[in-house]
């Protein structure tokens, strides 16, 4: 047996389909979510319960790196241009949501936060390959490491960035000074 708040949960995640969907997937999940309503006697305003916005808080993780900015990209990509509010800049980002959209939002960024610090891990490799960001030959440790990062991936991120180039400011380690 499905209990009334079951029914009322998923007539609102057709509904969500209704207003963000495309083209004929709108139109059917808006009737869809008419004969549901009708055939289980759930009213607009029951609905409208679920599609309330309150304000609520997220955090994010300061030790990683762009977390403040990818917490407010997933908050983006959930609910579009409405207004945020920040809160002491340490911790939190909050903003009015529905219930819907806060849980959206915490398991997009939890996703997406995992997978941002192993990319940055690698670019991190591609920048300092791409820079030479080593010692010369002559005082470079003779085994080397294995990042356990794809090669081909570092040498496609490699070939993506610019060139740089920084004038030596000292004499090079171990070699003579100019």
């Amino acid at each position: 047996m499905t209990s009334k708040q079951d029914l009322i949960d998923r007539i609102n995640k057709v509904r969500n389909l209704a207003l963000k969907g495309v083209g004929g997937e709108q139109e059917n999940a808006r009737d869809m979510v008419e004969k549901m309503m009708s055939e289980y006697g759930i009213s607009e305003a029951e609905l409208d319960l679920e599609t309330e916005q309150i304000f609520t808080w997220f955090r994010y993780q300061t030790q990683y790196p762009l977390s403040k900015r990818l917490l407010g990209q997933v908050i983006f990509s959930v609910v579009g241009d409405r207004v945020l509010f920040k809160e002491d800049r340490k911790t939190k980002l909050g903003m009015d949501c529905t219930k819907a959209e806060a849980i959206e939002i915490r398991a997009k960024y939890h996703f997406y936060k995992t997978i941002i610090a192993d990319e940055i891990q690698v670019f991190f490799l591609a920048f300092a390959n791409k820079h030479d960001l080593f010692p010369p030959e002559k005082i470079r440790p003779k085994t080397g490491r294995s990042s356990g990062v794809d090669r081909s991936k570092i040498i496609a991120m490699m070939n993506a960035l610019d060139d740089h180039s920084f004038r030596t400011q000292i004499g090079t380690p171990g070699g003579e000074d100019e």
